[in-house]
């Protein structure tokens, strides 16, 4: 896959890309993710090292320019690094603070649902790194083996939808899908709550149809999926 990266001729536009969809990630989102966001974004700014996708800086460093204490800095990377977000280059040690870097792909995968508020054009630059990276993902290995013999799913069960979800991909069932709770059916609309809006987001954008076309098995007048978090 063609990968994201903002050095060269057209460092100084990407860069400003990877900001303005954190920023309408977290404008759209609650505030405990603005706050976040704003956060990364500031220390991004200010001492981000694009050229070796790095980032070097103590904690004390990030309480004074969050204007926090140090706790609330371990919370907030713990939590950015559980986010996938920032990934750990070199661990701290003794006289040596830690080195993170920035995965810019998973970024701009979780602010996918976004990007269509900045604008058609983010669309077509950063939609396109995020649809390369879900099909460099699939990898199919036939070994000849017997196809699993689907799960049959009786009518009004959502138990059975999610025993056939899970058949089809576990991975991808574990990671996403089986995080999300029935909550009803009404005027053709299935309601499922999601632990968070970051999950509601990334199901409805990537998995919906999957979902759907399941769900119609077990709620034949079901036509679209609400997904809330």
């Amino acid at each position: 896959m063609a990968i994201l990266k903002p050095i060269g001729k057209k460092s100084s536009s990407t860069k400003y890309d990877i900001l303005a969809c954190i920023a309408a990630h977290g404008l759209s989102a609650d505030k405990t993710t603005q706050r976040q966001t704003l956060r990364l974004i500031a220390l991004i700014t200010a001492r981000y090292n694009w050229l070796g996708n790095e980032l070097k800086i103590g904690q004390k460093e990030i309480a004074r320019l969050w204007a926090v204490d140090t706790r609330t800095v371990k919370r907030e990377v713990a939590r950015l690094k559980l986010k996938g977000w920032l990934e750990v280059r070199h661990q701290g040690a003794r006289g040596r603070v830690t080195t993170y870097k920035l995965n810019i792909e998973k970024v701009i995968s979780s602010c996918q649902p976004q990007l269509s508020n900045i604008g058609p054009d983010f669309v077509q630059r950063l939609g396109a790194v995020v649809e390369q990276k879900e099909q460099s993902k699939v990898v199919n290995v036939d070994f000849g083996q017997t196809a699993a013999k689907p799960i049959p799913v009786r009518e009004g069960s959502w138990g059975d939808v999610m025993a056939a979800m899970r058949q089809v991909n576990p991975t991808q069932f574990e990671s996403w899908l089986a995080r999300l709770d029935f909550v009803n059916v009404d005027a053709h609309i299935l309601t499922l709550r999601a632990p968070s809006t970051f999950v509601a987001n990334y199901v409805q954008s990537h998995l919906s149809d999957m979902v759907l076309n399941t769900a119609k098995r077990a709620f034949t007048d079901v036509r679209r999926l609400r997904i809330v978090g």
